[in-house]
């Protein structure tokens, strides 16, 4: 669980410094935030963080579950319930993709 757990934080860190990197290059009024800004701009930053993962898990999961191509436009609430109908063992052979990456293997 301390390995998932690291693995997130650590993809994470990545992506928010990368993106606050290019931020922080072209919004130089962003330098003089006082600190009740930068708590609302950390708070912004990680729930864009979260909206971007959610969306890049789901196209992760939508690929592992063999989903056609053409349905990669479904929205967020059909995607789920599509998701729903599938049986257990596409669900349980995306869940060990997922497994698998997480731990480093090349799949």
């Amino acid at each position: 669980m301390l390995e998932f757990f690291n693995w997130e934080e650590r993809r994470k860190f990545e992506i928010i410094d990368l993106v606050q990197t290019i931020i922080l290059k072209y919004f130089k009024e962003l330098e003089e935030l006082n600190s009740d800004e930068w708590i609302i701009y950390a708070v912004a930053m990680r729930e864009e963080y979260q909206y971007y993962m959610t969306s890049c898990e789901n196209v992760e999961l939508f690929k592992d579950c063999g989903f056609p191509e053409e349905e990669i436009k479904l929205s967020d609430d059909e995607f789920i319930m599509t998701y729903s109908k599938l049986g257990n063992e596409i669900i349980r052979k995306a869940s060990a993709l997922r497994n698998r990456r997480i731990s480093g293997e090349m799949i």
